[in-house]
């Protein structure tokens, strides 16, 4: 991957991840009014974006989870700033000559740490289970 395109990936994903961590923050927060005592409706465990790029097509197709305290899940919709940015790392991620990858997979905690994983496998994307995770 030549520099340069590896530079505008790095930084997408950091900007991919700011903004998934202000989605977060802004789906569980709760107005004081509504919360019930002894609960935090604001306590997660981690925040996950798991994006997949067909082999044979233009396209992808993405999913988000909340994870909770108590191991539950729950879906976020993906605003049209973080779709934006996932319609950029297609473009990119076709300009990578080698380990041309068809998965980024990126988590983040609340205090902002992130973690990214690539799949190179070109059949990710119509594994059966992953839109249970």
């Amino acid at each position: 991957m030549s520099n340069s395109v590896e530079v505008k990936i790095q930084k997408l994903v950091r900007d991919l991840g700011r903004l998934i961590l202000s989605d977060v923050e802004r789906k569980q927060s709760v107005p004081a009014s509504e919360r019930t005592t002894g609960a935090d409706p604001t306590s997660w465990i981690s925040t996950f974006l798991d994006a997949r790029w067909y082999a044979d097509a233009e396209g992808w197709t993405a999913i988000c989870r909340i994870v909770l305290p108590n191991g539950g899940r729950r879906s976020l919709r993906t605003s049209d700033a973080v779709d934006g940015i996932i319609m950029s790392l297609s473009e990119l991620r076709k300009q990578i000559s080698t380990n041309l990858w068809y998965g980024l997979k990126l988590s983040v905690t609340p205090d902002g740490n992130a973690t990214v994983e690539f799949n190179d496998d070109p059949n990710c994307v119509i594994e059966p289970m992953w839109w249970r995770s």
